[in-house]
C-alpha cells in the first residue's frame, strides 16, 4: 500500500485524485521479466539506435558519456534531459572517463534510462517547443495510473519514486511526470517513443 504518513500534507488534489485512482485499479504485479534480461542484440539494439537517432535528427544536443558523468553516476544518476536546454546526456554504466573515449557495450540499464529521457524529451515537446522549459505529462490522473500499473511497475517501485523525489523536493506535477517517464520505458518500444519524438518535436511548419 502507498505510504500515507510520507505524502499526507504533500499531495495536491491532482497528486490525491491520481493516488487514488492507481489504488483504485488494485495490485500492481510486475511481469516475470520486468529485471530486462533481454539479450542487448539484434533488432533490440537496433530500434534503440532509431531513438538516437530521431532525437538528434529534431535538434537536441545529445552527449554520450560526457564530462561529468563519473560525478552523476556518484549520486546515480545514469542520464538527464534538460528542457531549457534541449540538451540529452546518457552515462553509460561501464564507462571508465579514467580510460578516455573507449567505446563500451550499452546495458539493460543504459536502454532503459535512453527510453526515459527520451520520454521527457516528449514531454517537453506537450506544450510548446523543445528547450523552451515547459513540460507537461501526457497521461491525466486516471488514465496515467491505469498506464501505470500496465507497464508493470509495483507498488514498491511507485512508492520509492515519490519518495525520492519528494525528498529532493520536487512538486507534485513533476514527480507525475517522473512516474509515466519511469512507466514508459518499462512498458513502450524505443520504436513507438522514436516515432512520439518526430510527431511532437519535429519543427512545425509555419
Amino acid at each position: 500500500m502507498y505510504n500515507v504518513e510520507v505524502l499526507n500534507g504533500w499531495m495536491d488534489p491532482s497528486m490525491n485524485k491520481f493516488l487514488i485512482a492507481l489504488i483504485t485499479l488494485g495490485t500492481i504485479v510486475s511481469p516475470a521479466n520486468a529485471n530486462n534480461t533481454e539479450k542487448i542484440s539484434g533488432d533490440l539494439y537496433t530500434q534503440h539506435q532509431t531513438l538516437w537517432n530521431a532525437i538528434k535528427s529534431v535538434g537536441v544536443k545529445t552527449y554520450l558519456n560526457p564530462p561529468g558523468c563519473e560525478v552523476l553516476k556518484t549520486k546515480d544518476v545514469a542520464g538527464m534531459y534538460f528542457p531549457n536546454e534541449g540538451k540529452l546526456i546518457i552515462c553509460q554504466d561501464n564507462y571508465d572517463h579514467k580510460k578516455g573515449r573507449v567505446r563500451v557495450n550499452w546495458t539493460a540499464n543504459d536502454l532503459d534510462t535512453l527510453r526515459h529521457e527520451a520520454h521527457h524529451l516528449v514531454q517537453d515537446c506537450a506544450i510548446g517547443k523543445f528547450g523552451d522549459g515547459y513540460t507537461s505529462k501526457l497521461f491525466k490522473d486516471e488514465a496515467l495510473a491505469n498506464f501505470i500499473k500496465k507497464s508493470g511497475m509495483n507498488t514498491s517501485e511507485v512508492n520509492d519514486i515519490v519518495e525520492e523525489y519528494i525528498r529532493m523536493k520536487y512538486e507534485p506535477e513533476h514527480i507525475m511526470m517522473e512516474l509515466e517517464a519511469y512507466a514508459a520505458a518499462r512498458a513502450v518500444t524505443p520504436n513507438l517513443i522514436a516515432q512520439k519524438v518526430i510527431e511532437f518535436c519535429s519543427p512545425k511548419s509555419p
